[in-house]
């Protein structure tokens, strides 16, 4: 039951919190400065992975095996190139050139004049993106710290108390103070003492009606002494 009521709060939270999405310059220029450096970072690691596919083929026939992919109509080169390993590194390398012209080019576009404000954000695609996961993350954990973690505190403990205390019959009661262990273990510790006084109680009463009888028969046997 616990666990129904903290799903019902924080599904009532969940719709409630809109935030729109409003960037300053300063986070503008934040986000062009995380973009370039991630792309810079990106075209790095394609440089050296060029490399070293350069470096383990060596240069000309690595160009012969690119020269091949490019061309592969050209009869000559299908029947010069079979090795499937030297292939698969010039469609690497192929790759990698490509990708980091690509990162060439648009690190000059985020550095260029065009990018400088929010304004042309449509031709800043990675920084307005940067921007805006960046706004996203902080209004989830806005959203959660204040909409759901506060609400959840304030609110959880009093319908707690609204559904056990004034809604429950005593029997709800124990069967949901059951569901904890720890007092699980209590109640039934309870009930077994409570078990064992009942017991002691009927023996108490038993060895005290048997020593009645007793005393009985001995004042019945003094008082006759012909029986």
């Amino acid at each position: 039951q616990i666990m129904n009521f903290a799903s019902e709060i924080l599904r009532t939270k969940f719709l409630t919190t809109s935030d729109q999405v409003e960037v300053t310059d300063v986070e503008w220029n934040e986000g062009v400065k995380r973009s370039i450096a991630l792309l810079e970072k990106e075209l790095e690691m394609c440089e050296e992975m060029a490399t070293s596919i350069k470096n383990s083929v060596g240069k000309k026939k690595l160009q012969s095996a690119i020269n091949y992919v490019l061309d592969m109509d050209k009869e000559e080169y299908r029947r010069k190139l079979e090795n499937e390993t030297l292939l698969k590194k010039a469609k690497d390398a192929i790759f990698l050139r490509d990708r980091a012209m690509i990162l060439k080019y648009r690190i000059a576009a985020l550095k260029s004049r065009q990018c400088k404000s929010s304004e042309n954000k449509q031709y800043c695609p990675e920084a307005f993106l940067n921007v805006i996961a960046e706004k996203l993350t902080y209004t989830a954990v806005m959203f959660i710290q204040v909409e759901l973690l506060n609400e959840f505190f304030f609110q959880f403990p009093r319908e707690v108390d609204n559904r056990l205390v004034y809604e429950m019959d005593r029997q709800q009661i124990q069967q949901f103070a059951r569901e904890n262990p720890p007092i699980l273990r209590h109640l039934e510790l309870q009930e077994r003492k409570m078990k064992l006084e009942e017991v002691m109680d009927k023996l108490n009463y038993l060895v005290r009606r048997q020593a009645d009888r007793q005393s009985y028969s001995s004042n019945t046997t003094k008082s006759n002494p012909y029986m």
